[in-house]
């Protein structure tokens, strides 16, 4: 397994059995890229949002990539 593991929960928590699959929350590539994306929007980045969007996936996948390296 890598240090990051992009499809692992962000903030896991324990929850009962049944509840497992609706709580598991977003992944830590959803919260890299929504922080990437929150960056934008405090700076005030103008532009088409789904450009910003996809810079922040990609920006989330580089520091997933980056810290899978330094892990090793």
């Amino acid at each position: 397994m890598n240090y990051c593991d992009a499809d692992a929960p962000a903030m896991p928590m324990v929850v009962p059995e049944d509840w497992r699959e609706k709580s598991a929350g977003i992944t830590k590539r959803e919260y890299f890229a929504a922080m990437a994306m929150q960056g934008y929007c405090t700076e005030g980045v103008g532009g088409q949002f789904h450009v910003i969007a996809e810079q922040s996936v990609r920006q989330a996948d580089a520091l997933i990539e980056a810290l899978n390296k330094v892990s090793k």
